[in-house]
């Protein structure tokens, strides 16, 4: 093996422990040792290799470049401590994608994500608590916020989907739909409305592609499929506390996405009333001054336009675009995962999430073909 090779496989093995870890940090904080390490790792093999790719994850350093200059007109004294978190996921991620993986690797990672499904199982049994009448885990870098809770179990969820299909033993088809049961119930528990749209439309939209052959030779079983997913469906909705329920049927903010919207246009008001504003950023971190509620876009794309402009919302997008260019041409399964993190982070401000930056990266990693 290449001294080249060893450091990539030290990379590899790296992502493999953050990936099946990473939920540890909802009960024990344990995200700064983890990606301090991850940086350190990937970091030395990229200076070993004396080499940088000039290619789309440089508008990642982009991002990260102008959303520090425009803490510099931000209301927000703490703007420049607030872009920390950021900072480091994305230099993270600009690191890891420098490599590139074998195939062996990428289903690696794939597998590790069924594992981190079932580490975010055992933690919601033994931390799960509920509050304000939705199910959470107490967390110390996410202020135990379901919605977020429900990004979790995307990537987990598509990956047992995928391997339903791949497996032939009938013990880890079984397991691999308890997962996915569980996941459905502690999703639908937390009353995330956004969170359970999107783990249906996973399970359905890997079931679709899986069976196309099928379904185009015999209609009848998509209209089969459908109405059995829907009583699925019913089953879990029954499961939900009435009190829970009422977040998906008659709550008051319904209508309004949880407030989301008042948020959204209080924010598009000021940067409609602040035409330098729109282009430039009203500065990192500032949001919260403006949206009306003291509280962030709950809006990805809304955080970014508002605070670091087109400019920066430019940059964000370009690498997201491409990315979501790469799923859909490498891996049909990622794809589907990444248009379903795509709707969930409309409803949330989670640019420096792990769950985010997870899924960029099994996005946009470049995976080597197999040498005959």
């Amino acid at each position: 093996m290449s001294d080249t090779r060893k450091y990539n496989s030290f990379v590899s093995v790296m992502l493999i422990i953050l990936i099946v870890l990473s939920p540890l940090e909802h009960v024990i904080g344990v995200e700064k040792v983890f990606y301090a390490a991850g940086i350190l790792v990937a970091s030395l093999s990229v200076l070993y290799r004396r080499k940088i790719k000039c290619d789309e994850t440089c508008a990642l350093l982009m991002f990260l470049c102008y959303a520090f200059l425009t803490c510099y007109w931000s209301v927000n004294e703490s703007s420049f401590s607030n872009l920390f978190n950021t900072a480091v996921m994305y230099i993270f991620l600009f690191l890891v994608l420098q490599h590139s993986y074998s195939a062996q690797e990428y289903e690696k990672f794939k597998k590790a994500f069924i594992i981190q499904g079932a580490v975010l199982l055992v933690l919601c049994f033994t931390f799960g608590v509920y509050r304000d009448n939705r199910f959470w885990i107490k967390s110390s870098t996410t202020e135990a916020d379901p919605n977020y809770l429900s990004g979790w179990f995307i990537l987990p969820v598509t990956m047992a989907s995928e391997y339903i299909d791949k497996k032939n033993s009938l013990i880890i088809k079984g397991l691999l739909i308890i997962e996915i049961a569980l996941s459905f119930y502690f999703v639908a528990q937390s009353g995330s409305r956004s969170g359970l749209l999107c783990i249906a439309f996973v399970v359905l939209g890997y079931t679709v592609w899986m069976l196309r052959l099928e379904i185009k030779k015999k209609p009848l079983y998509a209209v089969m499929g459908i109405v059995l997913f829907i009583l699925l469906v019913s089953f879990a909705i029954k499961m939900i506390p009435a009190n829970t329920f009422y977040r998906f049927t008659n709550g008051s903010d319904v209508e309004s996405l949880g407030g989301r919207t008042r948020i959204w246009e209080n924010l598009m008001s000021v940067l409609f009333s602040h035409p330098l504003g729109m282009i430039f950023g009203m500065g990192q971190g500032s949001a919260p001054f403006y949206s009306g509620f003291d509280r962030v876009a709950h809006n990805t794309f809304m955080d970014i336009l508002f605070e670091n402009g087109l400019v920066g919302l430019f940059f964000y997008l370009y690498f997201f675009f491409i990315a979501m260019k790469s799923a859909l041409k490498k891996d049909p399964a990622i794809a589907i995962a990444f248009i379903s993190v795509g709707i969930l982070i409309f409803t949330l401000s989670s640019t420096y999430m792990r769950f985010l930056i997870f899924m960029l990266f099994m996005a946009d990693c470049h995976v080597k073909e197999q040498q005959r």
